[in-house]
C-alpha cells in the first residue's frame, strides 16, 4: 500500500537508528530488484553492471544509512515477482497501481516521469488514444501501461514483450509501429538505435504523468521507515546532481553544465527535430546566450507541466521562456524580458464571422491549463465556458470535433500547429484580445543564477535577436521585433518595480510650446508628449497628467511628492534638491532675440547695460546673473511676454530656447523680431525629472530613452519644430546653432 508514516514515527526511527528500532537491528545489506533495461532509471550496461539514476540514488542511500546494497537485475515483470517472493527486499523504483498494491508497500518518491504513445511516421498523427484502436500496441509485461491502456481503450490489441530489449528489437525490425513507454526510456532506446527520426509522439500531451516510488514487501514497516530515513538524509543538491546526470546528457554530463528546460511540441518557440534534438527560436537564443557567456548548456524537453515542475525540483536550472503570473512568482524569479508573445482567439469558421468579444458570450473556449491565457478568460470573459487542455494540439482537435468552439493561445504556436495539422483554413482569428505579453527566463526563487542569465541577455544585440526571430516567424507582420528599435533591457528588479508602480503621475508645463502644453481639448501635447507615449509603450506603464496645474503648482507638487515625474525640464542645482534627473533627450540652444532695427548683437557681451527679459524661474536666469552680472535682468511670466516686451521696446532683448522662440514668432506673426545670435555656448538640455526617492525609475527611464531611435527622434522634431520659414532667421545659421546646442540627442 502507499504508506504515509507519521512524522513522530520517523523521528523515533532516527533516534533509534543505527542501533535498531523496536529491538530490530539494522541489516548489513539489502537486495534491490532492478530492471535490466529501463534506462536511464535502472538498467544493466554492457559489462553486466547495474547503472542508472535510481541505482546512483540507492548507492548514495547506502552511504547515508551504512547499509550495503546488492543490485539484482531482471526483466521488468520478474523484478516485481522477486519482491513478492521475498527474493529482493526493495524494488528500485516503480509506479503505483492497485494490482501491485496487493503485495507491495510504497515508500519514498524518487522521480516524476511522463508516458507517451509513440507512432511510426507511416501512421497519420493520431488525435487521441481512440485513433490507435486499429493498431496492435507494444507494451512491456507487468508495466503500469498495460492496465492503463486496457481500461482507457477497451478492445485494444496489445503485443506484450518480456522487456525493453525485446520491444525495441521488434520496433527496429518494423514489427511494431505503435508502442507505449515511459518517455525517457523510449527516447533513450530510440536514440541508441538511431530510430528517433522514424517515430513521433505528442510531446506536449503525455498519456499520463506519474511518480516512481521505492517499494518493499507488504507489511515491512521497519524497512519502509529505513528507506524514508536514508532518503531524507540525501540533500537537495545531491539529488539534483544525480537526476541531472542521467536525465540530461547522460553519465558524461559535467556539473558545470546548465540545464535549460524547454516545453516540447511548442514550435516555433521550442520542440524537437527528427533527430530528437532541441530546436526552435528559444533553442537558438539560448545557444547564442551560451556563446556570449562561455557557459555549457544542454536542453531538457518535456511537457509544459513537467518542465515547470523540473524547475521547482532543481532538475533543470533555467526555464527557457515563460510569461509571468502571480502563481509562478511564488516559486520562480524572472529574468529581464527578451521577447514578446501575442495571443489571439482562434474560432472555428462554422461560427461565421465574429467581430469582437461581445460576440463570445455563452461560447465554449479552450486554453492551456495553468497559463496566463486561461486566467485571462476567467478574469475578463466570465460569460464564456472555459475548458483547459494540456497543449495546443489537444485544443485544436477538441475544436475540430465540436467539443469547444474556439481557443485562446499564443499566436505563433497556434499558427504553426494549425498548419502542421492541415487545419489552418478551418479557423479564423480574433486579434488583439490579449495584448502581447513579455517572455522571461525563469530560475528557482532566490537563485543567484539570475544575474548570469541577465548578463548573457545583455550581451545579445537586438540585431542578433531579430535575425533569429526572422528564421522562425515567417510572416513579417507576426514578428514582435523591429529592425530600428533597440531592445529594452530591464533587470528583474526593475520589472518588479514597474509592476508595483503601473501608473505614474506627470506634472507638465501647460503652455511651453512646442515642448509641452495642454491643447484646446485638454490633452497633453508637444515634443515631450511623444517621448512620453513611446516610453509608456515600451515600459508597459501609464503616465497620467495631473490636470489644472500651473507650472508653479507643478514644481510644488514635485517637492511634496504628489507628482512623480516632470517630463521636460532643465537640470539646476535648486531642482536637484528634490528631483533626480534622467539623461538629456532633447537639446536646443538658447538664443538672443532683438528687434530688426536694433544694432546687431553678436553675443552676451553686447548686452551689458541693456535690459534683457528672462522668464522667472528658468534655468538661464541664474546663469546670466553669475556669468554676466552687468546685464540688467527683467523677469517676465512667460516666453511670449518676454518676446512681447522686446517687440514693444520695454527691453532690449529676450533670451530663450530656440525652439520656443521660433514657434512663438511664427504663431504670433512677430515679424519685427529676429534671432540675432546664440546666447554664449549655453543650451537647454531637457530631461525627465523624477521624485528624489525613486532613483530606480531614473535608471528605467534612461533605458527606455536609449531605445528611441534617431529616426523616431527626427520624426518627432519634424512634427513639432519647423524652421523652414524666415523671420530674420537664416536657415543655415539656425542649423549651425542646432549643432552647437546638440540638436536632438
Amino acid at each position: 500500500m502507499l504508506r504515509r508514516l507519521p512524522l513522530s514515527f520517523l523521528f523515533l526511527m532516527l533516534i533509534l537508528l543505527p542501533n535498531g528500532a523496536f529491538g530490530q537491528a539494522l541489516p548489513e545489506k539489502v537486495v534491490i530488484a532492478c530492471s535490466a533495461g529501463s534506462a536511464p532509471f535502472h538498467f544493466v550496461d554492457a559489462s553486466g553492471t547495474s547503472q542508472g539514476m535510481f541505482v546512483d540514488l540507492w548507492k548514495l542511500w547506502s552511504q547515508k544509512t551504512g547499509v550495503s546494497v546488492v543490485f539484482r537485475s531482471a526483466a521488468w515483470a520478474e523484478t516485481l515477482k522477486m519482491v513478492q517472493r521475498g527474493e529482493a527486499d526493495i524494488h528500485a523504483g516503480l509506479f503505483y497501481n492497485k494490482d501491485r498494491d496487493a503485495f507491495l508497500d510504497y515508500a519514498s518518491p524518487l522521480s516524476e516521469s511522463d508516458t507517451h504513445f509513440f507512432t511510426h511516421h507511416s501512421i497519420a498523427s493520431p488525435g487521441s488514444l481512440q485513433d490507435l484502436l486499429p493498431f496492435k500496441i507494444g507494451v512491456i509485461d507487468g508495466d503500469f501501461a498495460v492496465a492503463y491502456i486496457k481500461e482507457a481503450l477497451p478492445g485494444v490489441a496489445l503485443e506484450v514483450f518480456a522487456d525493453n530489449r525485446e520491444l525495441f528489437d521488434a520496433v527496429e525490425k518494423g514489427a511494431v509501429r505503435v508502442f507505449v513507454k515511459d518517455t525517457p526510456i523510449a527516447l533513450f532506446h530510440l536514440k541508441k538505435r538511431g530510430l528517433l527520426n522514424q517515430f513521433t509522439y505528442p510531446a506536449g500531451s503525455p498519456l499520463y504523468s506519474n511518480t516512481f516510488y521505492a517499494a518493499v514487501g507488504e507489511g515491512n514497516a521497519f524497512l519502509h521507515g529505513l528507506i524514508a530515513s536514508g532518503m531524507g538524509k540525501i540533500s537537495f543538491e545531491e539529488r539534483k546532481a544525480i537526476i541531472r546526470r542521467w536525465m540530461g546528457g547522460g553519465a558524461s554530463t559535467g556539473t558545470d553544465t546548465l540545464v535549460i528546460g524547454m516545453p516540447d511540441g511548442a514550435l516555433p518557440f521550442s520542440g524537437h527535430n527528427f533527430r530528437g534534438e532541441a530546436t526552435g527560436m528559444l533553442a537558438e537564443i539560448w545557444r547564442l546566450w551560451a556563446e556570449k557567456t562561455g557557459r555549457k548548456i544542454e536542453f531538457r524537453l518535456g511537457s509544459w507541466k513537467r518542465i515547470l515542475e523540473a524547475v521547482k525540483t532543481g532538475e533543470v536550472d533555467i526555464h527557457s521562456g515563460l510569461l509571468k503570473s502571480p502563481e509562478r512568482e511564488t516559486f520562480l524569479d524572472f529574468s529581464q524580458p527578451f521577447y514578446r508573445v501575442g495571443s489571439d482567439i482562434f474560432y472555428h469558421r462554422r461560427l461565421g464571422t465574429l467581430s469582437g468579444v461581445d460576440d463570445l458570450a455563452g461560447q465554449r473556449i479552450g486554453a492551456i491549463a495553468g497559463t496566463v491565457q486561461a486566467q485571462f478568460v476567467r478574469d475578463n470573459l466570465p460569460g464564456m465556458q472555459l475548458f483547459t487542455f494540456e497543449n495546443t494540439e489537444a485544443m485544436i482537435h477538441a475544436a475540430v470535433n465540436h467539443f469547444i468552439d474556439m481557443f485562446l493561445d499564443e499566436t505563433p504556436t497556434s499558427l504553426t500547429m494549425l498548419e502542421s495539422l492541415g487545419e489552418k483554413g478551418t479557423f479564423a482569428q480574433l486579434r488583439d484580445v490579449l495584448p502581447p505579453s513579455r517572455l522571461h527566463a525563469g530560475v528557482g526563487e532566490g537563485d543567484t543564477l539570475l544575474k548570469i542569465v541577465d548578463a548573457g541577455f545583455n550581451a545579445i544585440s537586438a540585431r542578433e535577436l531579430l535575425e533569429i526571430e526572422s528564421r522562425w516567424i515567417v510572416d513579417p507582420e507576426a514578428r514582435q521585433l523591429k529592425v530600428s528599435v533597440p531592445r529594452l533591457r530591464l533587470t528583474a528588479a526593475e520589472e518588479a518595480w514597474l509592476q508595483k508602480h503601473p501608473t505614474l503621475r506627470l506634472g507638465v508645463d501647460p503652455a511651453w510650446h512646442p515642448f509641452e502644453y495642454i491643447d484646446r481639448r485638454g490633452e497633453y501635447s508637444g515634443m515631450a508628449s511623444d517621448y512620453v507615449r513611446l516610453l509608456e509603450e515600451r515600459l508597459g506603464v501609464s503616465m497620467k497628467v495631473l490636470p489644472g496645474h500651473s507650472w508653479a503648482q507643478v514644481v510644488q507638487g514635485a517637492k511634496s511628492k504628489e507628482i512623480d515625474i516632470l517630463p521636460c525640464l532643465t537640470e539646476t542645482p535648486d531642482r536637484k534638491e528634490f528631483l533626480t534627473f534622467s539623461d538629456p533627450y532633447l537639446s536646443f540652444p538658447l538664443v538672443i532675440v532683438e528687434r530688426r532695427e536694433a544694432v546687431l548683437v553678436g553675443g552676451m557681451s553686447d548686452l551689458e547695460g541693456k535690459p534683457v527679459a528672462l522668464v522667472q524661474g528658468d534655468a538661464i536666469e541664474q546663469y546670466v546673473r553669475d556669468k554676466h552680472p552687468k546685464v540688467p535682468i527683467v523677469l517676465t511670466e512667460s516666453p511670449l511676454h518676454g518676446l512681447q516686451s522686446v517687440a514693444t521696446g520695454k527691453v532690449e532683448a529676450y533670451i530663450g530656447n530656440l525652439a520656443v522662440v521660433t514657434y512663438l514668432i511664427q504663431k504670433h506673426n512677430m515679424t519685427t523680431l529676429t534671432v540675432a545670435a546664440p546666447a554664449y555656448q549655453w543650451s537647454d538640455d531637457l530631461r525627465f525629472g523624477v521624485r528624489s526617492d525613486w532613483p530606480e525609475l531614473v535608471d528605467i527611464l534612461n533605458k527606455g530613452l536609449a531605445t528611441i531611435t534617431a529616426e523616431e527622434q527626427e520624426e518627432i522634431r519634424k512634427k513639432w519644430f519647423d524652421f523652414s520659414y524666415e523671420y530674420g532667421i537664416n536657415p543655415a545659421e539656425l542649423k549651425k546653432w542646432l549643432l552647437i546646442g546638440g540638436g536632438l540627442l
